[in-house]
C-alpha cells in the first residue's frame, strides 16, 4: 500500500490567503509549503460549515451536516455512524487525537475509536512571551500550538514501530490572536492603537460599538499573521520527527482548516456568522504517499472538506462505510488530464449558529455563482389525527422512560440558559441584515470575488436555477439522524468567552 501512517492536522479558523504557497507574500509558510510541495494542493477547497464541532463530524463520519444531524455547539455526535477514528482501529492501527479546544473535547463523543484522546486544558497556560489579552480564564478553554506539537512529538516517537493515525487539532489562529512576539512583524510591535487581538474587541467592533480605522483592522491582521507562522513553526517541527524517525516514506499528512476567518471584510471579525468567501474557503494540502500517483499537483477545480472522508478510506484500501457523501478526489485527480479536470459541480455550506439566533443560513457555489439563503422551514404535517398520535407518544415515553424524562428537563434547562444569552448579540444579527439587505443573495464570484453586488433580483434566471439544484439537492440527501443535545451552563461561559455566544 506504501502509505502506512497518516497524520491529520486540523488548523482552526485558518484561512488559505495567509500561506505563501496559496500566494501570500508578505511572508513565507516554508513548512506548510514543504508539504505543498510533496504532494497535492487544492486552490478552491471549501468547508460544509463554519461551526467547528459540525465541521468535525463531518470529517469523521463523511456526511453533511444536516445528515449526522450535529448544527452547532449544542450537540453531541450520534453513534450510529462508524468514525474515522473506529475504522483505523478496526485495522489494528494506533490512533490519537490531540485537541486544541474544548469545542472538540470528548463529552460531543468525538472520541469513539481513538485509544488516545488528549482533550485536558485545565494545566496549559500561556506560553512564552504571548499577553493574557481575555476577560476570562483561556487556559481551561484551549491551548497553545506548542503544547500541541510537544505531545505529538511524543506519541510518534512512542508508536512510530507501530501503524498509526493521528489528529492534530491547532488553535493559534482562532481569536483570541496572541502569537509570539518573534513572529510578530517589527512594524506591528510598534503600533500605538487600541487594538489587541482580543475576543471583547471583535465582538464590539462587530456590533458596531466600536470604529476601527485601517491601521487597527490592520493590526488584527497582523496578529492573525503572527499565530499563522507559529503554526508553521510547530508543523516544521512534526516534519522533522517524522523524518529523524525514517517515517516520511510511509506517512502521509493532511493539512486542512475547519473554516477560515473574516478579517474585516463585510464589516465583521471572526466567523460563524456568515458564509462569505474569507469563511468558507479553506487550505487542503494532501502530502505524502497518499497523492504520490497523482500527477497534477496543483488543483483549480471545487472540492469539499465532505471528500477527505472517502479519500481516506479509499486509499488506504479500508471497507467504506454506507451514506458516505464525498469523493474519492485523489482517485478522480489520478485517471483525468489537466483540461478536463473536474470533481464536482457544486459546494453546499451552511451556519447554524448559535441556536436561537435568526442567522441561519445556506450556500450553494458553483465556479461561477454563489446563493446564500436562509434554509427552508420544514412544513410538518399538523393534522388533528397526527398531532393526537404525537401526544400518545409523547405520554407514553414520559411515563415509561426515566431517561426522557431527564433529558426533557435538561432540554429546558438548556433553552434557558442559551436563551439568557440573545440579548447580547442583538446588535450583531442586526448589524448583519442591514448590511446584506436581503434574505437571499446572489454573487457572480468570477466578477464579483469580494462579494460586493446582491444580483438576487437583478438575475432572477439564475437565482431560480441555483434555488432548483440546491432544493433538489437537499430533497436527495435528507434523511433525519437525530443527533443528541446537550449544553451546560459552563460549556455557555467558555462559549460566550470565544465569542460563539
Amino acid at each position: 500500500m506504501g502509505h502506512k501512517n497518516l497524520i491529520f492536522i486540523l488548523i482552526d479558523s485558518l484561512r488559505p490567503d495567509y500561506l505563501s504557497c496559496y500566494g501570500y507574500d508578505k511572508s513565507e509558510t516554508i513548512n506548510i509549503d514543504n508539504l505543498a510541495q510533496n504532494g497535492c494542493i487544492f486552490n478552491n477547497a471549501f468547508t460544509v460549515s463554519t461551526v467547528t464541532p459540525v465541521v468535525f463530524s463531518t470529517l469523521l463520519t463523511g456526511v453533511y451536516p444536516f445528515q449526522h444531524g450535529v448544527r452547532e455547539f449544542s450537540y453531541v455526535m450520534s453513534d450510529r455512524f462508524t468514525t474515522l477514528g473506529e475504522i483505523f482501529k478496526k485495522n489494528d492501527y494506533k490512533t490519537g487525537a490531540i485537541i486544541g479546544s474544548f469545542v472538540l473535547d470528548k463529552t460531543r463523543g468525538f472520541d469513539r475509536g481513538f485509544d488516545y484522546y488528549n482533550d485536558v486544558f485545565e494545566t496549559q497556560g500561556f506560553y512564552n512571551d504571548r499577553k493574557i489579552i481575555s476577560d476570562t480564564q483561556n487556559e481551561v478553554i484551549f491551548r497553545w500550538g506548542e503544547v500541541i506539537t510537544d505531545l505529538a512529538i511524543k506519541w510518534i516517537k512512542k508508536n512510530k514501530d507501530n501503524k498509526f493515525m493521528l489528529f492534530l487539532h491547532f488553535w493559534d489562529v482562532h481569536l483570541p490572536y496572541s502569537p509570539p512576539k518573534r513572529f510578530i512583524r517589527k512594524e506591528s510591535q510598534e503600533y500605538v492603537g487600541i487594538i489587541n487581538g482580543s475576543v471583547k474587541q471583535a465582538e464590539e467592533f462587530n456590533k458596531g460599538n466600536l470604529e476601527l480605522k485601517e491601521s487597527d483592522i490592520n493590526q488584527f491582521k497582523e496578529l492573525y499573521e503572527g499565530g499563522v507562522k507559529n503554526i508553521d513553526d510547530c508543523i516544521g517541527k512534526i516534519i522533522n520527527v517524522i523524518n529523524n524517525n525514517n517515517l516520511n516514506s510511509n506517512t502521509s499528512i493532511i493539512f486542512t482548516s475547519d473554516h477560515g476567518e473574516s478579517l474585516g471584510e463585510h464589516e465583521y471579525i471572526g466567523h460563524g456568522r456568515t458564509l462569505y468567501e474569507s469563511i468558507i474557503r479553506i487550505p487542503l494540502i494532501i502530502s505524502g504517499p497518499m497523492a504520490k500517483d497523482v500527477k497534477e499537483k496543483k488543483v483549480n477545480c471545487l472540492v469539499s472538506n465532505g471528500d477527505i472522508f472517502p479519500t481516506i478510506i479509499n486509499r488506504f484500501k479500508f471497507k467504506m462505510p454506507e451514506n458516505v457523501i464525498g469523493k474519492n478526489i485523489l482517485d478522480i485527480l489520478k485517471d483525468q488530464s489537466t483540461k478536463e479536470q473536474k470533481i464536482k459541480d457544486f459546494i453546499y455550506s451552511e451556519t447554524y449558529f448559535p441556536k436561537y439566533f435568526e442567522n441561519k443560513r445556506i450556500v450553494y457555489r458553483t465556479n461561477e455563482w454563489k446563493l446564500i439563503r436562509e434554509p427552508e422551514k420544514i412544513i410538518e404535517n399538523k393534522s388533528i389525527k397526527n398531532i393526537f398520535v404525537l401526544f400518545k407518544m409523547f405520554c407514553y415515553r414520559f411515563w415509561k422512560n426515566k431517561k426522557y424524562r431527564i433529558f426533557l428537563l435538561q432540554k429546558f434547562w438548556d433553552n434557558f440558559i442559551i436563551r439568557k444569552q440573545k440579548n447580547l448579540y442583538t446588535k450583531i444579527e442586526e448589524k448583519l441584515k442591514k448590511q446584506r439587505n436581503s434574505k437571499r443573495e446572489l454573487y457572480n464570484i468570477k466578477n464579483d470575488p469580494g462579494e460586493t453586488v446582491n444580483l438576487y433580483e437583478i438575475e432572477q434566471d439564475i437565482s431560480k436555477s441555483l434555488e432548483n439544484s440546491l432544493n433538489k439537492f437537499l430533497h436527495q440527501k435528507r434523511h433525519k439522524i437525530g443527533a443528541k443535545q446537550s449544553q451546560d451552563d459552563d460549556t455557555i461561559k467558555k462559549l460566550k468567552s470565544l465569542g460563539y455566544m
